[in-house]
């Protein structure tokens, strides 16, 4: 197990795909997490230094570590990219720099770097891959966190450079032959509590 302090660049660079494992559960945030978020968010470009935004748990299921699952993080990383997709879809520029970060280019069609399990993938994909801030309408949590952010997200609040250039995580990785089912279930016995249905169903795969 290692661990290093990351940007949210760093954690995508050189073409790495990161996959949310099909035994974690999907995503839960709500509007009382996305507001805390947008306000600290807001913070963060008003005083423009470094925010932790946690730790993230990788394991690697490649040897050049090219492909990676997240055993922990993912409601935050997600919630940050859709974030940084509005801001993206703002600005000419950023919108850009958002594509060559956060989208891994396959010949001429191009996919999510984050790629969310059965449940979620479709609606993060939709938003991901979006090439202007249209509606969308889905009992989805993705999609409502879509809709939140861009029904509450200031321009003149939010700066996509600042974000990502002062936002920071620590990265853990893991190796192959660790036990991620252990560091899941050890993680997630505090904060939002896993219900029985997922933790058996983490145990079981």
């Amino acid at each position: 197990m290692n661990s290093n302090t990351q940007s949210i660049y760093q954690i995508f660079d050189s073409g790495v795909s990161i996959e949310v494992p099909f035994f974690q559960r999907s995503y839960v945030w709500t509007t009382e997490e996305w507001k805390k978020f947008l306000s600290d968010m807001e913070d963060l470009c008003k005083q423009e230094k470094p925010y932790f935004l946690g730790a993230i748990i990788l394991k690697k299921l490649t040897n050049d570590g090219k492909r990676k699952s997240i055993v922990d993080g993912q409601q935050r990383l997600t919630t940050l990219l859709v974030l940084l997709k509005i801001l993206s879809l703002r600005d000419s520029e950023t919108r850009y720099e958002f594509l060559m970060q956060f989208r891994n280019k396959k010949g001429k069609e191009r996919s999510v770097k984050l790629c969310h399990s059965y449940y979620d993938r479709e609606a993060f994909e939709k938003v991901i891959l979006l090439e202007q801030l249209d509606d969308l309408v889905s009992d989805n949590r993705i999609i409502e966190a879509y809709n939140f952010f861009k029904a509450n997200v200031n321009s003149y609040q939010l700066n996509y450079d600042a974000i990502v250039e002062n936002i920071c995580l620590v990265d853990i990785e893991i190796d192959k032959d660790e036990d991620e089912q252990q560091i899941f279930e050890t993680i997630n016995s505090v904060g939002r509590m896993l219900t029985t249905g997922e933790l058996l169903k983490n145990y079981i795969f």
